[in-house]
Formats: structure tokens, sequence, C-alpha cells
């Protein structure tokens, strides 16, 4: 088993590597490792605790279909958004 630090590095990681997800895409991409590793810890707090130490970033945005949910994407830390309207 994994520790929760190497856990955290594996996401973070993965997520640079991608270039970039929505948390339902991450799931997909994750390695017997990380499943085995989520048995014990939560993948949300895995992600708030990697959003604490600003290893990645969160951008959270409602689509006017659908006003009633939040959706989120996440980014490694040190990526600029420019939003263009």
């Amino acid at each position: 088993m994994i520790t929760k630090e190497k856990l955290k590095d594996k996401v973070h990681d993965l997520i640079s590597s991608v270039q970039g997800c929505k948390a339902t895409e991450l799931v997909t991409k994750l390695d017997r490792d990380i499943l085995e590793a989520l048995e014990v810890h939560d993948l949300s707090s895995v992600l708030a605790e990697l959003i604490l130490e600003h290893r990645i970033i969160e951008i959270e945005y409602v689509l006017p279909q659908l006003n009633y949910r939040t959706k989120s994407f996440l980014l490694p830390a040190g990526t600029e958004v420019k939003v263009n309207t």
C-alpha cells in the first residue's frame, strides 16, 4: 500500500501529464496502485489537499443548461487561465 503523500504525488503527476482534466476523467486514468490506495484515502480529500498545498488548481464553472450543478476542471499549479468572452 502506498502512503498518502505518495498517492498525492501520483495524482499530481497524472493531472500534470494529461495537462488537466475533470475529476470524472481522472478516475478513468488511475492505475492499480492509486485505486488500491483510494480504498483507504478518499479522492476528494486528496484533491482538496493538493489544492490547499498549491500543487493543483481547480476551476469551478456552471453551464447555462446545467445551472443547478457546479462542474470543475483540475490543472497543474502555475497554469494561467484566461477567459475570453
